[in-house]
């Protein structure tokens, strides 16, 4: 059965639409977005239809979170208050990380994707890299057996996930005895991963070099390798630190990028983590490239790493994802809001995005939702992001009446004019202003996973349940 869904204002096509609706067949993709009848005649062209008629609310693509730690949720809260990155990687990340069990694992996974998918995300990029127990072996002689349990938790709150399986070969501290593997051992591991999960919906696997500092120059190569067999994108962080540019420069002699261009790193499959401190110059080569950008700007401010040049990424024609990094408090509606804010506050001026992106014929409030949508769809390689036809029917079901888009949202939901009024900005209430109370359903592939607040395949007891039973929780 196909169904046809009828909000009051639709986003597609970088424009909110009102009267329009969303086919979708019965395998979870769109088959139609216009006009009430035009959808409905391709929904019936489909099989029987069920109408389902959403008066005052807005449907917008589900959020794409390009970039996430779900464990990283466990270390929220804890003191006493790092003093900068290493101290915060020594006193907090370490000490987590050496006693993260599986229990734990599996609730931090279930806490992070259900407030993701509460905030309206409906697709995530995991870059897992705590793949070996205490021991620094693989658990049972699976590499891939925490990636598992990763995936599982994500499919049980009803994400998609792209597993971005992290490849490190650093051994340094005892904590990174939990992440290392040979350049040959990971390769296997991610190529083996990605085959297993070939035939499982909403589910997909990328290599992830962690960093120059994390990978060696032959764990890099060998990360390449697994994206052109695999003939997917790979993920790495780079230029996050201020100190990155000289540690690149020690070991290789070049900044970051330059020196993950000389390992065959920089083209269309690249996709850079952060990228604080990339030169214009290479902004731009990075957009020739083809390659894509994911900021994450609550973790940055959270860790004190920096800003995102916001004004020259839009200039240099970067395709742009955003991510939730840490998972402090997983909302791309945040996240959007940061990385704007963070930009005024670097520069003493207001709308960065918006005087930036007028040649791309969007207002900066809409370039940054596109971010949030297509530009993570874009780094994960995945069909969402967007409202149109071919595309995977997730998206997010917002409340026009919701008190924190008032008095904006509420004029929508009313005026049969409001879509002409440049007044009655709903992009610019979604970046300033919208509050989690508004996101009241959440749906990938069509299917409900959110309503009224509530995780459907996780409720709240379930949860607390699992977080109670963690050892690193109780």
């Amino acid at each position: 059965m196909s169904t046809l869904f009828l909000p009051d204002v639709i986003y597609t096509d970088g424009a909110f639409r009102r009267g329009h609706g969303l086919a979708i067949d019965d395998d979870g993709a769109v088959i139609a977005v216009g006009p009430p009848e035009q959808a409905r005649a391709a929904a019936s062209a489909a099989g029987a239809v069920d109408e389902v008629r959403q008066a005052r609310r807005l449907v917008i693509p589900g959020h794409v979170s390009a970039h996430s730690h779900c464990f990283q949720v466990l270390l929220r809260g804890r003191r006493p208050e790092p003093r900068d990155f290493p101290d915060w990687v020594e006193r907090i990340l370490y000490p987590v990380v050496c006693e993260l069990d599986e229990a734990s694992l599996r609730a931090g996974a279930l806490l992070a994707f259900s407030e993701m998918a509460r905030a309206g995300i409906t697709t995530v990029g995991e870059f897992h890299y705590v793949h070996n127990a205490a021991d620094g072996l693989a658990p049972g002689g699976d590499p891939n057996r925490n990636a598992r349990i990763v995936i599982d938790a994500a499919r049980a709150v009803g994400l998609r996930i792209a597993l971005l399986r992290t490849c490190y070969d650093t051994v340094k501290r005892d904590g990174q005895r939990r992440f290392s593997e040979t350049p040959g051992a990971c390769a296997r591991a991610v190529v083996d991963l990605a085959a297993a999960v070939r035939d499982e919906r909403g589910v997909s696997v990328m290599p992830a070099p962690h960093s120059l500092h994390g990978a060696s120059a032959a764990m890099i190569e060998a990360a390449i390798g697994a994206a052109t067999e695999l003939d997917t994108r790979f993920h790495i962080h780079l230029a996050e630190q201020p100190g990155d540019e000289a540690f690149a420069k020690e070991r290789y002699g070049k900044t970051p990028l330059r020196a993950l261009e000389s390992l065959g790193g920089l083209g269309p499959r690249t996709v850079l983590i952060h990228g604080l401190y990339l030169h214009p110059d290479e902004r731009r080569d990075l957009a020739v490239a083809g390659g894509g950008l994911v900021v994450n700007p609550t973790t940055n401010a959270h860790l004190g790493d920096g800003t995102t040049d916001l004004a020259d990424v839009i200039r240099a024609g970067i395709t742009l994802g955003l991510g939730t990094d840490a998972d402090q408090a997983p909302s791309l509606f945040d996240e959007m809001r940061a990385v704007e804010y963070a930009s005024r506050s670097a520069g003493t001026r207001m709308g960065v995005a918006e005087g930036e992106s007028d040649a791309t014929g969007r207002d900066g409030a809409r370039w940054l939702l596109d971010a949030a949508t297509a530009g993570g769809a874009s780094a994960l390689a995945l069909p969402v992001g967007r409202l149109a036809v071919g595309e995977r029917a997730d998206f997010t079901v917002i409340d026009l009446d919701d008190l924190s888009l008032a008095p904006v949202g509420t004029a929508w939901a009313d005026a049969a004019d409001a879509e002409a009024d440049p007044e009655l900005d709903l992009a610019g209430s979604l970046l300033h202003a919208i509050r989690p109370t508004a996101v009241r359903e959440v749906f990938v592939d069509g299917r409900p996973i959110v309503r009224d607040g509530e995780v459907l395949g996780v409720p709240r007891g379930k949860l607390i349940e699992e977080l109670r039973n963690a050892k690193l929780v109780r």
